[in-house]
């Protein structure tokens, strides 16, 4: 599905900022669509992010950079 499955929280002088995790969580409780058109996501990331897909995505681009490397060579 598109959309999110979460919300990333940034961080602040390199470390998780607590306000801004406790602000996000506050926004799932106050906003149950927000929070369950999220959670909705989340098995359809869970598949995407699975290593056996990110890893084959992966093969594919070093296998294109190798491909191109070659062209250039020659």
């Amino acid at each position: 599905p598109d959309g999110m499955a979460g919300e990333m929280v940034p961080l602040k002088d390199g470390k998780s900022d607590v306000h801004a995790a406790i602000s996000t969580l506050k926004k799932w409780l106050d906003t149950p669509d927000h929070y369950n058109r999220l959670k909705g996501n989340t098995e359809a990331a869970f598949e995407k992010f699975k290593m056996k897909n990110v890893a084959g995505q992966y093969m594919d681009v070093y296998e294109n950079a190798i491909s191109d490397f070659k062209k250039l060579r020659n």
